[in-house]
């Protein structure tokens, strides 16, 4: 009992020397609920080429939203709504649903670590104005082929400086998609040769893959 309360006593003080806040947490895997969180407003494409900016299924700008976790409404509460976001790459198995009750330290042991200098170029750092920011220019600079579930996500997470001290923004996480190399996306079609005819023809009606060829025959047979 008494080694206990010497461990104890000792945690307390390295804690008091370190800042921490009078409400720290001995257990960090339990997640606290959170008021305000992001979210990634409409779905991605399920496959993503490298060097091509990331759009929606629309082909638009991907939107994020800072949402009140208990209204589902954007946050409109003095000056939570203008803060600074960074995009960042997640494990495609990342272990919770949209909805699910991971904590920042889940969040973040996700974060995919590039094999190359960057895994991304564009801009990752975004500003939330009203509540509402969107992905504009960002890209891809390597396939997900060498990840062990071969997919990736996009997470959405506060800058640090910018979470208002106390509150903190539960981060948004997308469903998972494939990353490929542009070549790729031109042979998709399997046994057409690269530069010929029917290739050339294919690329240039945006038939990329077998769906997009058997889609174009059952809207439009005759031709």
């Amino acid at each position: 009992m008494r080694e206990i309360k010497e461990k104890i006593k000792h945690l307390i003080e390295a804690l008091s020397r370190q800042g921490a806040p009078a409400d720290w947490n001995i257990n960090p895997g339990r997640s606290k609920a959170r008021k305000y969180h992001l979210k990634f407003d409409n779905k991605l494409h399920s496959i993503i080429f490298v060097n091509e900016k990331i759009k929606d299924k629309n082909d638009g700008f991907v939107e994020i939203k800072l949402v009140d976790t208990i209204t589902g409404k954007i946050a409109e509460v003095g000056a939570l709504p203008s803060i600074k976001i960074e995009i960042v790459v997640l494990d495609g198995n990342f272990g919770f649903e949209e909805n699910g009750n991971w904590t920042g330290m889940d969040f973040n042991a996700k974060v995919v670590k590039p094999r190359k200098l960057r895994l991304v170029k564009g801009k990752q750092k975004i500003t939330l104005r009203g509540g509402v920011g969107s992905i504009e220019d960002l890209s891809f600079t390597d396939n997900s082929s060498w990840i062990k579930g071969r997919k990736f996500r996009l997470g959405a997470r506060a800058v640090e400086s910018n979470s208002m001290g106390q509150v903190i923004f539960k981060e948004a996480v997308s469903e998972a998609f494939v990353v490929r190399d542009k070549r790729q996306k031109e042979l998709h079609l399997g046994k057409i040769i690269e530069g010929d005819k029917f290739h050339q023809a294919f690329i240039a009606h945006n038939i990329l893959t077998g769906s997009d060829l058997k889609k174009m025959y059952e809207t439009d047979p005759e031709n």
